[in-house]
């Protein structure tokens, strides 16, 4: 029987921002969290691709529970595409010279992450040079 832990799927719109001049400038990435979504997984802990799934320890039990999380890393991944919602597509029919009207992220990107808990927008302290 694998580990009971709970796992969270979360797409973040990220952006690279200017962090100062010093030595030449230097910038840092910054994400917010646009979708989340979390599920129990009992896989053991060394599978990392959460495709073991749940196996019942009763007698007479041949039944293996799915893992919910590949599921969910299907729909983030849809939604870090734009796929899903089509909020990207509104722009397609105009100016198609411009990035954004071709339906491409011009002023970041979104990455999809596997993590312990719910989506939190990042960095929480806005870095300084020292």
């Amino acid at each position: 029987m694998g580990d009971t832990r709970y796992i969270w799927v979360n797409v973040y719109d990220t952006a690279t921002r200017y962090g100062g001049p010093e030595e030449g400038g230097w910038w840092f990435e910054s994400g917010t969290p646009i979708w989340t979504d979390g599920a129990v997984c009992r896989c053991p802990s060394s599978d990392s691709e959460h495709k073991t799934g749940f196996r019942f320890d009763y007698p007479n039990q041949d039944k293996v529970i799915p893992c919910p999380v590949p599921k969910m890393i299907t729909a983030g991944n849809l939604i870090a595409e734009g796929g899903l919602n089509g909020w990207d597509e509104q722009f397609i029919r105009k100016d198609g010279e411009e990035a954004e009207h071709r339906g491409e992220r011009s002023s970041g990107k979104r990455k999809v992450r596997i993590e312990g808990s719910r989506g939190k927008a990042y960095p929480q302290q806005w870095p300084h040079y020292e």
